[in-house]
C-alpha cells in the first residue's frame, strides 16, 4: 500500500505555485509621505517645536534617502519607505541572492552621509556663529553615531551580523538576544522609557525567530530544503511545504492538507513560507576588505564624539 502510495506521488503532476508578483504589495510615495506626515504630527504634539520637528525629520529623510538610493542601486525589488512616530524611519526591499558586500554598502550608506552632512553644518555653523545650524549639526552626528552602535537593530549591529553572522543561525540569534538586552538597558539609563518598545518588538522578533529554527528542523527530518529563495523553489516544495505548514502551524489549522488550489488566504500561506526560506548571501568579502569596513565603521563612530569634545 506505502508502495502504490509512494508511486502515485511520484507520478502526481503538482499545480503551479502563486506567483510572487500578485502577492507582493506596491508601494507608493504617498505612503511614504503619509508616514512623514504623521510622524510630524505626533512628535509636534508632544514637542511643540516646529524647528525641532523638521530638523529631526531632515536627518531622518537624509538617513534613509542612503538606504533608499544604494538598494535602489542593486536592484532591490518592493522598495518602501516608513516613518514611525518616536521609533525613526526604514527602508524595506527584497532581492534574491544577498551579497554581503552591497549589504555592507547599504548599511554604511545611510550613516555615512548624515555624519559628512553633521561636520560640514558644524563647520558652517562655526564659521557664522549660527545656534540654529550647531544645534542640527548636533542632531545629525548625534542621531547617526547612535546607528552606528554594535546593536541589533541599529546600522552597526547589522553590519556585525552581515560580517560575521549569517551563516550561523544560533549565533545570530544568540547575537539578537544580546542586542535586546543591551539596547533595554540602554533606554533604562538614559531614561528613555518610551524607547522600550523597541527591545520589546525585537524580543517578539526573537521569539519568532524560535519558532522558525524549531520548523526549519523539522523541514530538514521531513526531506524539505529550506536554504533557497522563494523564487528557486519547485511547484512540489511549494505545496509540500504548505502542507507542512498546516501540521506544524495553529495558526494555519483550518487549511486543508492536498487541496492544492490556491486560497484567498494565500498571501499570509506565502509570508509563512518564506520566513522559513533562509539563504545565506554571497561570501564576496575578502578578509582585507571586511577589515577595512570595521575600521570605517569604528572611524565614522567615533568621529561625532571627538566632535562634540571640540563642542
Amino acid at each position: 500500500m506505502d508502495h502504490n502510495e509512494h508511486i502515485q506521488e511520484e507520478e502526481y503532476i503538482y499545480p503551479e505555485k502563486p506567483k510572487l508578483e500578485r502577492y507582493e504589495t506596491k508601494d507608493s510615495i504617498m505612503k511614504s509621505l503619509w508616514s512623514l506626515f504623521i510622524f510630524m504630527i505626533t512628535f509636534y504634539i508632544v514637542f511643540r517645536s516646529w524647528a525641532f520637528v523638521v530638523m529631526i525629520s531632515l536627518v531622518l529623510i537624509v538617513h534613509e534617502m542612503g538606504h533608499f538610493s544604494f538598494m535602489k542601486i542593486y536592484n532591490y525589488r518592493n522598495l518602501s519607505l516608513r516613518f514611525i512616530p518616536f521609533l525613526g524611519a526604514y527602508v524595506s526591499g527584497n532581492k534574491s541572492p544577498l551579497s554581503q558586500k552591497e549589504q555592507a554598502n547599504i548599511l554604511l550608506a545611510g550613516p555615512v552621509p548624515g555624519i559628512i552632512f553633521g561636520m560640514v553644518l558644524f563647520l558652517v555653523a562655526q564659521q557664522f556663529q549660527n545656534l540654529t545650524i550647531l544645534y542640527l549639526a548636533k542632531i545629525f552626528l548625534l542621531i547617526n553615531a547612535f546607528n552606528l552602535l554594535p546593536i541589533a537593530p541599529l546600522d552597526g549591529g547589522r553590519l556585525l551580523q552581515n560580517f560575521f553572522f549569517t551563516s550561523h543561525e544560533k549565533l545570530q540569534n544568540l547575537f539578537s538576544l544580546i542586542s535586546i538586552i543591551l539596547l533595554t538597558g540602554l533606554c533604562v539609563y538614559l531614561e528613555a522609557y518610551i524607547f522600550i518598545i523597541i527591545p520589546g518588538l525585537m524580543y517578539l522578533r526573537y521569539r519568532a525567530d524560535q519558532k522558525n529554527i524549531h520548523l526549519r528542523k523539522k523541514l530538514i527530518s521531513q526531506g524539505l530544503d529550506y536554504r533557497k529563495s522563494y523564487e528557486e523553489l519547485e511547484n512540489k516544495e511549494y505545496w509540500k511545504i504548505r502542507d507542512f505548514i498546516a501540521d506544524n502551524c495553529p495558526e494555519f489549522s483550518d487549511l486543508t492538507k492536498k487541496n492544492y488550489r490556491i486560497t484567498q488566504f494565500e498571501s499570509l500561506i506565502i509570508s509563512k513560507i518564506r520566513s522559513l526560506l533562509i539563504q545565506a548571501p554571497k561570501q564576496d568579502l575578502p578578509f582585507y576588505l571586511k577589515a577595512s569596513y570595521i575600521i570605517l565603521w569604528i572611524v565614522l563612530g567615533i568621529t561625532p564624539f571627538l566632535i562634540f569634545e571640540i563642542i
